[in-house]
């Protein structure tokens, strides 16, 4: 795997991170696991999780979750962090990549 691109931490329930887990390593994106800080729980989330994408453009990350929403059951949050910012994604299986990617975009966080 090409691990050149660019890092994005992505922080959401045990069970979507799991599914981003499973998406990325079919479809060969480099991922590592992401240890949370506390501070990180204030998602109101009781199983918190997070990994680490390395990924090349936004549309790819968008597909990444697209596929993931696809797995889990319900409506889930999910949020991506860059070094130039951070935006909750929020999605179900009828959730879009076209929806997705124009989140990420509007944030200009990629």
């Amino acid at each position: 795997m090409n691990t050149k691109g660019l890092r994005v931490q992505l922080l959401s329930d045990s069970e979507s991170i799991d599914a981003i887990g499973k998406i990325a390593a079919m479809d060969s994106v480099a991922t590592e696991p992401a240890e949370l800080p506390a501070s990180d729980q204030r998602f109101g989330i009781a199983e918190a999780a997070g990994i680490i994408a390395v990924i090349h453009t936004s549309a790819e990350i968008a597909l990444l979750l697209a596929k993931a929403f696809k797995l889990v059951r319900g409506q889930k949050k999910i949020t991506l962090r860059t070094p130039r910012g951070s935006v909750t994604i929020e999605g179900d299986a009828t959730t879009a990549e076209d929806v997705i990617l124009a989140k990420i975009k509007a944030a200009a966080i990629i």
